[in-house]
C-alpha cells in the first residue's frame, strides 16, 4: 500500500527541485487553515525531512541551504496576508551564539507574535553578551532561546544563568532540535520550560502573557 505524501512532503520536494510557484501553491494552500498549521504540520516537517536527507548524504548542504532559503522566501511574500494583532508584552527570540538555524525560531517569533506578542526576532548566532544587553535595553518578559546544533548546548546553562539574573527576570524557553528529550536542570517550571515545538511555545508563554 503506497501512502499519499503529506502536505509536508509535497512541500520539501518543491523546495528541492527549486520550485518556488509549487512550493508557494502549497504554503498558501496550507496558510487556508491557519499559520499555526502552516508552520506546524507543513513547514516544519519538511526542514526536517531536509535535514534528514543532508545527514543521510543523499542532498548535499549547500542543496539544504537552498532549499531553506527558498521556504523562507515563500513564507516572506506570505506575509503580507498573515492576521498580525496589536502588539502586547514583549518577548524576544533568539539562536543562540553559533547556531546558524534561523527558520525555526523565525517561526516561533511569529507565533508568538499571532498570540499577541510584541515579538522581536534577534536572528541567528546571537552573542550572549549581545542578547543581555537587549535584554537590559528592553526588559522583555519573555526570552527564547533555540539552539539545533548539539555543540549550542555547552553554553546554554551558563547564559540561562545570565538572563536569570537580569532585573527585569524575564521567563525563558528554550527550544529547537538540540533540546529534545532533555532537561534543564536550573530551568524550573516557574521560570521557563524546555520546549518540543513552535506551538509549545505558543501554549507556555500564554499563560504569562498578561
Amino acid at each position: 500500500m503506497t501512502l499519499e505524501p503529506t502536505e509536508g512532503d509535497r512541500f520539501a520536494s518543491a523546495l528541492l527541485a527549486g520550485d518556488r510557484a509549487g512550493a508557494l501553491a502549497c504554503a498558501r494552500e496550507a496558510f487556508a487553515c491557519g499559520v499555526d498549521h502552516l508552520y506546524e504540520d507543513v513547514v516544519q516537517p519538511a526542514l526536517v525531512r531536509l535535514g534528514d536527507l543532508w545527514s543521510c548524504n543523499k542532498i548535499t548542504i549547500a542543496e539544504q541551504h537552498v532549499a531553506t532559503a527558498l521556504a523562507q522566501s515563500v513564507l516572506s511574500a506570505l506575509y503580507p496576508e498573515f492576521p498580525w494583532p496589536p502588539p502586547g508584552p514583549r518577548a524576544l527570540i533568539a539562536c543562540v551564539a553559533g547556531e546558524h538555524h534561523q527558520l525555526g525560531a523565525r517561526m516561533v517569533a511569529d507565533l508568538l507574535t499571532l498570540d499577541g506578542w510584541d515579538g522581536v526576532f534577534l536572528g541567528a548566532d546571537v552573542a550572549d553578551d549581545a542578547l543581555l544587553d537587549r535584554v537590559a535595553q528592553t526588559r522583555p518578559g519573555l526570552v527564547v532561546l533555540s539552539l539545533t546544533m548539539a555543540t549550542s548546548r555547552r553554553a546554554l546553562a551558563s547564559l540561562v544563568a545570565r538572563l536569570r539574573r537580569q532585573p527585569s527576570s524575564p521567563k525563558i524557553l528554550v527550544g529547537g532540535s538540540a533540546m529534545l528529550g532533555r532537561e534543564l536542570s536550573d530551568l524550573p517550571a516557574s521560570a521557563g520550560a524546555v520546549l518540543s515545538s513552535a506551538r509549545a511555545a505558543v501554549d507556555w508563554a500564554r499563560r504569562w502573557k498578561s
